[in-house]
């Protein structure tokens, strides 16, 4: 090959080369010519330019092993090696990504030097100083401070603690614990970038602590007598490890005044005081008392399963204002649940914690928030109308939709038992890997469609403890459980929202599937023709109840729009195709532009929110529905439906090749569409349909759902 010839390696080079890391440094011209859906003679070209920077970067070429195969005598090892090597030399950071690396380098190096963050992110020393005036005004927002110390010396100076929690918010973006290894969130369909940043920061945690910090807090777990979500539990790990390594470089917490009365009357401060010693004695450290209330915060604002400690001062008063809500909410039910031991537990133990993370910005994520509201949106709407003005004057702060949505979950569990009767069930324990609102709306749906009794919502690690599962028929899980765990009881691993191949498996296992819905009005219609009808509202009131979920309410006249009205031939695309998911959004959202129903910035926004909470809005790893916030760049509810030619990757490993993108007003006028495409994909297979069918076929799909209904 003339050297003219060689160009620099693409990104289809770079897939071939992991292909062939993939399968054992062997390469067969044609499998490889098939999987990329090119000739055999571009597959040889690019081995020629592949085997040029291999030569020149001092690593063994791919040769032909025999016809049409080709192999490489270079380890595996190497081969990785040399990616990581191409991938910085090649790779151009998006400004997004350079001012993020910044960033990071100033929350977590103290000696950082301009030149060598230029060569660092291969730009110039000019493009460095203009990324850094953002960068400068994103950490004054922080109320955190960049200083120069030198001609080229930068240091991030501010309260210990301000840092600190900036540095975790990054931590918990970036990095997740794998097998007690940090690792990070995007080596799975993030780019190089991103994975650039995440090492930057890996570098300065160890993970050879983990276990350990792991125990420290298994120990404060069991004398507290609670169980901390998994989410809850990573974060934990995550800020003691940071804080071992930020006091060992004596950047230490002091003097701290926040909340302390209350916090060292507090059972978790007395008892991570008498722990503290282990971590003490291990790195030969002191944690002053300042550093143990802040740790007590992190233990006082997790995501329990079971949340025992009275620690607010003013516990009475909680305890008398859930009351008050169950109250109400029992009388907007038609239901008595004031004798409810469950619920009132289950909204003390989870208001616990949310009330002191709502007093201190303390946040943890519910990515399945909107869900929630999705798919409970009249008791969703019911315990929004009536907790929120009840808890925001007790709080004194506004409740933010996230805690409106864990509190529905309660009381969807609750109005489950209070119309369940006495019939045979399998009992089910649910392990979910995803967090406590995930394991929440799982036990709900599993609830709607099948009868059977939920003995447990477990996080992953306590699962591991369980000695006995007599009681259990089957476990189902959102997260892959060992193969060589000696359990002899049913194991399926299931979608949050469950697929069709999820319900099969569990038909399958002997789970009876609830009734279908029936409608009020012929039912009530029914009855008239065989007698007189004294009171019809209490009447409809009697049949809601007693048909629990099962009822369709077609009383209520649809103000909202439909599917019909939002969605036309203009606002339907197939055949598209896209290089990347940001690319796949930006193409659904210019038809809702071109509608004139959104502008630019709605649909950066939609970008902005999978960047932040990942992929949660794929379904099945078939569809996703891509959304934002009502904000100044939504003029109109509307939607746009596309059909890529090939599936688009999101991050958290997810794909999905039809996008339902929509926008909302005010965040309530697509419900009633949203909820009908969910009903066409769960009872009409509308997806699978949408694989081979025309625009014109879907409308008619969708027109002959409306008349049916």
């Amino acid at each position: 090959m003339h050297l003219m010839e060689v160009s620099m390696l693409n990104k289809r080079c770079i897939e071939i080369i992991k292909y062939l890391v993939d399968n054992n440094l062997q390469l067969s011209l044609k499998e490889a010519a098939n999987f990329f859906n090119i000739s055999e003679r571009s597959i040889r070209y690019d081995i020629d330019n592949i085997n040029y920077h291999l030569e020149k970067n001092g690593y063994m070429e791919i040769e032909k092993f025999q016809k049409g195969i080709y192999s490489t005598r270079e380890s595996i090892k190497n081969l990785q090696l040399f990616l990581e090597e191409i991938l910085h030399k090649f790779y151009v950071f998006t400004s997004d990504e350079r001012r993020e690396f910044l960033k990071v380098k100033f929350l977590f190096n103290e000696n950082n030097r301009l030149l060598e963050i230029g060569e660092d992110l291969d730009v110039s020393l000019s493009t460095i100083k203009l990324d850094l005036k953002e960068v400068k005004t994103f950490f004054d927002t922080n109320t955190l401070e960049l200083n120069f110390i030198s001609k080229q010396g930068v240091v991030l100076e501010g309260k210990e603690e301000n840092i600190r929690q900036l540095q975790l918010r990054y931590i918990t973006r970036y990095i997740e614990i794998n097998k007690n290894r940090y690792k990070s969130r995007y080596l799975s369909g993030g780019t190089y970038g991103l994975n650039f940043i995440a090492s930057s920061i890996i570098e300065n945690l160890d993970d050879s602590i983990l276990s350990l910090i792991k125990f420290f807090i298994k120990r404060i777990e069991k004398k507290l007598d609670i169980i901390i979500s998994d989410e809850a539990f990573n974060i934990l790990t995550f800020y003691i490890n940071l804080c071992i390594a930020r006091i060992k470089r004596n950047h230490i917490i002091d003097n701290r005044q926040q909340n302390r009365e209350f916090l060292l009357k507090t059972s978790e401060y007395s008892v991570i005081s008498q722990e503290i010693s282990h971590l003490e004695n291990e790195f030969s450290i002191t944690f002053n008392e300042s550093e143990v209330l802040v740790l007590t915060e992190l233990f006082l604002g997790s995501h329990s399963y079971n949340f025992n400690s009275s620690f607010l001062e003013n516990w009475i008063e909680l305890e008398t204002t859930v009351v008050e809500i169950i109250k109400i909410m029992g009388y907007q039910l038609n239901m008595d649940l004031t004798g409810d031991k469950t619920l009132i537990d289950g909204l003390l133990n989870h208001l616990k914690p949310a009330y002191y993370r709502i007093k201190n910005n303390i946040s943890l994520e519910n990515p399945i928030a909107k869900e929630v509201e999705i798919t409970y949106f009249d008791l969703y709407s019911t315990v929004k109308k009536v907790s929120k003005p009840i808890l925001e004057k007790y709080l004194g702060k506004d409740l933010p939709e996230e805690e409106i949505a864990y509190i529905t979950l309660h009381f969807k569990t609750a109005t489950d038992r209070y119309l369940s009767n006495n019939r045979k069930t399998k009992n089910l324990l649910l392990v979910c890997g995803l967090g406590y609102g995930s394991s929440k709306i799982l036990a709900h749906k599993l609830s709607e469609l099948y009868d059977v009794n939920i003995i447990d919502t477990i996080p992953y690690h306590k699962f591991l403890e369980i000695k006995s599962f007599k009681d259990v028929d089957i476990i189902i899980s959102t997260m892959d459980l060992e193969p060589h765990l000696d359990i002899h009881i049913p194991i399926v691993k299931v979608h949050p929202i469950l697929s069709k191949d999820n319900k099969e498996k569990l038909i399958s296992l002997g789970l009876s599937e609830q009734k279908r819905k029936v409608s009020l009005k012929n039912i009530l219609e029914t009855i008239k023709e065989s007698c007189s009808i004294l009171d019809e509202e209490k009447l409809i009131v009697g049949l809601k109840r007693n048909l629990r979920n099962f009822y369709i309410n077609d009383f209520e006249d649809r103000k909202n729009p439909n599917l019909k009205t939002l969605l036309n031939l203009s606002s339907i695309s197939f055949s598209e195709s896209a290089n990347s998911w940001q690319e796949a959004i930006r193409k659904s959202g210019a038809i809702l532009v071109k509608n004139g129903s959104v502008d630019e910035r709605y649909i950066e926004d939609m970008i902005e929110v999978i960047n932040k909470n990942g992929g949660y809005m794929v379904m099945n790893n078939k569809i996703a529905f891509p959304h934002a916030r009502t904000s100044q760049g939504v003029f109109k509810t509307d939607m746009s439906l596309i059909r890529f030619n090939t599936p688009i990757e999101f991050p958290g490993n997810k794909v999905a090749r039809v996008i339902l993108c929509f926008s909302s007003k005010d965040q309530k006028e697509h419900m009633d569409a949203l909820n009908d495409f969910i009903t066409l994909i769960e009872k009409e297979s509308i997806l699978e349909k949408i694989e081979y069918a025309t625009q014109n076929e879907v409308l008619e799909l969708i027109d002959k759902f409306y008349k049916k209904s």
